[in-house]
């Protein structure tokens, strides 16, 4: 047999199978690939942080679970957050929610959302933390031997809530921070927001400061308190 026609043969064959392939069509997602349907249901534990309104897309409520370093976001209604939650900010709640799968028609779009089914506050005596913070002026505690400042905290009023202020320079080139609020306690975090009215409404808009046994940690705020690298996280001792 001539070896040159079987190779010839053969790559000819090759080559018709690509083609073959290559001009397959591709199955585009549609209504029927994508019906709208439930996936999953979830339900987590945390601090709730309250109803935001979106400039474009899904309004949500927001939900710190503690040991989580961001919030989880949950589509929701104004109506139905004020429902399940009331004026719960800063408390704990226990929040449902699903994934739905939604086929949007005029974008030929498959789309997954988390929109919130159910919750509610835990109760009054879950709230209560056995931590205690001491008021008074914390000196911030920092390895960079150029940093210095001072956590300011008071003793709680008729609400329970804390005021505080923090102040620090770090770097030596004196990168400042400022920030000042009021806070509540939930287990061992004190959950900080701004008393400016300029703040804008934003789940992220707070400081963390958690509560340890000789002293307390920042351990999350926004760059808006700070100038360029400046930082007020770290640890603050009485």
């Amino acid at each position: 047999m001539d070896r040159n026609w079987l190779t010839n043969f053969g790559s000819a064959l090759c080559m018709a199978l690509v083609l073959l392939v290559a001009g397959a069509p591709v199955q585009a997602a549609s209504k029927v690939t994508c019906p709208n349907k439930v996936i999953d249901v979830q339900t987590v534990t945390g601090t709730y942080l309250g109803w935001f309104e979106a400039e474009e897309g899904l309004n949500t409520i927001g939900i710190q679970v503690q040991g989580e370093d961001n919030p989880v976001y949950i589509g929701a209604s104004e109506e139905e957050a004020q429902k399940f939650f009331g004026n719960a900010a800063g408390q704990q709640v226990s929040v449902t929610w699903q994934v739905e799968q939604i086929w949007l028609e005029d974008m030929q779009e498959c789309l997954r959302l988390e929109v919130l089914k159910e919750g509610h506050p835990l109760a009054a005596a879950r709230q209560v933390s056995s931590v205690r913070v001491a008021p008074g002026k914390y000196e911030y505690l920092s390895t960079d031997k150029n940093a210095s400042g001072e956590l300011q905290l008071s003793a709680p009023d008729q609400s329970g809530k804390m005021a505080v202020a923090i102040e620090t320079v770090t770097t030596r080139h004196f990168h400042t921070c400022e920030f000042s609020g009021l806070c509540t306690l939930r287990d061992d975090m004190l959950i900080c927001r701004s008393t400016d009215s300029d703040i804008p409404e934003d789940p992220d808009a707070y400081v963390g400061i958690r509560v340890l046994k000789h002293g307390l940690e920042v351990v999350h705020h926004q760059s808006m308190w700070c100038g360029m690298r400046g930082t007020m996280e770290g640890f603050y001792m009485q």
